[in-house]
């Protein structure tokens, strides 16, 4: 049994997402004009290592430090991806943004293969990998994380401890804080409906607000451009399964606020809602 991560991990998430973008602008914006420049160049030189190492790549080498930021990523996100009423068979589908016709690489399925009053289990499929993720139902918080790869290769996570986890994705109080002065989210369209499975769904828009607060234009434009990608669509009705690298690691900055909306997610610029079970409707 292998010890090290293989797994090829979306494509379609290497991308410059808004929670990175807003930690730029707080380390932009709190230090002095002639120290900017470096700071800015250090902290976009680590976003782009994180997103190259973690993000759509082919881990045939697998690196210690690689499988340490996907296994930290995984217990940070686990309190806001599942909701807090789920059963055992509720499921999700997604269709893939451009690739929705391969039956490998164009779908991405998440389903609750147990349930009880203690842990729940998640199996989550991507990309030919199938990703098993064991948590404390009533806490979420992840006993157990292995796998396989499209290879067929077995895989166990070592879990980190809490503050090893927010040292490896850079997370604290401090960092959290002053994101939260330029950036907050929105529901907007919340009377949206779509059509999935034959059943007209009601849905709700979850978009970000850019403050001001005197940052330059030119960061301020740059923080507009991404508004539309960060936008993501949620429905009460939906189960509440997040996929793990699409949804949940771009949107670590909006934590607190998924953690207490129980709703389902339906689609973003990468994935689309395709089908779904949710057991409570039987």
């Amino acid at each position: 049994m292998r010890e090290k991560v293989i797994w090829r991990l979306p494509n379609q998430s290497k991308r410059f997402d808004l929670a990175s973008a807003g930690l730029l602008v707080c380390h932009y914006h709190s230090k002095k004009k002639g120290e900017q420049e470096m700071r800015k160049t250090i902290i976009i030189i680590a976003i782009i290592l994180f997103n190259l190492q973690l993000f759509g790549n082919e881990l045939s080498q697998p690196d210690p430090e690689v499988t340490r930021k996907i296994t930290a990523a995984i217990q940070y996100s686990s309190s806001y991806r599942f909701g807090d009423d789920l059963k055992q068979g509720d499921e999700v589908v997604y269709e893939v943004d451009g690739v929705r016709d391969d039956p490998v690489f164009g779908v991405h399925k998440l389903k609750v293969i147990t349930k009880n009053e203690t842990t729940t289990t998640i199996l989550e499929e991507f990309e030919g990998n199938k990703l098993f993720l064991e948590y404390h139902s009533a806490t979420k918080r992840v006993i157990k994380i292995w796998g396989y790869d499209i290879e067929g290769g077995e895989h166990n996570l070592k879990l980190l401890s809490d503050n090893v986890v927010k040292q490896v994705l850079g997370v604290n109080e401090r960092s959290e804080d002053e994101f939260q002065k330029f950036i907050e989210w929105d529901y907007k369209d919340v009377n949206n409906q779509i059509t999935v499975n034959g059943k007209t769904i009601n849905c709700k828009s979850l978009k970000p607000k850019i403050k001001e607060n005197g940052l330059p234009k030119n960061i301020q434009d740059a923080l507009l451009e991404l508004q539309d990608l960060e936008k993501i669509v949620l429905s009460d009705e939906i189960p509440k399964l997040l996929p793990l690298v699409p949804v949940a690691v771009p949107n670590l900055a909006k934590r607190d606020l998924l953690s207490g909306d129980n709703a389902g997610f339906v689609n973003n610029k990468l994935l689309k809602l395709k089908s779904y079970n949710n057991t409570k409707e039987h």
